[in-house]
């Protein structure tokens, strides 16, 4: 998925091939990553994109040669976390993918329709 962000469109992957790279390079399990996403978002948002736009790139053969850093000025250059479009679509989108990929899958099929109301 591309998103306008840093000045330029980038792309960034979501799914399990993603958060599975996430999980390895950040240490966290998976209850912890939308939990760290809530608890500080300053420290996580930035990582997350990083991760996010690096497996993107480099699982289509592409070159990515940007660090955790570059996102973080990119967020303040936009003017924060919570003023960003960029950073408002990627957490969107990362949410529902956590949801979609990962918890929805570890719900019995019979109660999928339950937790969806929810």
């Amino acid at each position: 998925m591309e998103i306008k962000f840093g000045g330029k469109e980038r792309l960034f992957s979501f799914g399990l091939g993603f958060l599975g790279e996430l999980i390895e390079d950040t240490g966290l399990d998976i209850s912890q990553v939308l939990i760290k996403l809530e608890t500080n978002p300053i420290k996580y948002i930035p990582e997350y994109m990083y991760h996010s736009s690096k497996y993107a790139y480099e699982s289509k053969g592409m070159e990515f040669s940007e660090n955790v850093y570059d996102f973080k000025r990119y967020i303040e250059e936009e003017k924060g976390i919570y003023t960003s479009d960029g950073v408002k679509k990627f957490c969107k989108k990362f949410i529902e993918s956590l949801h979609k990929d990962v918890y929805m899958e570890l719900v019995p099929e019979e109660d999928q329709e339950e937790v969806k109301k929810k």
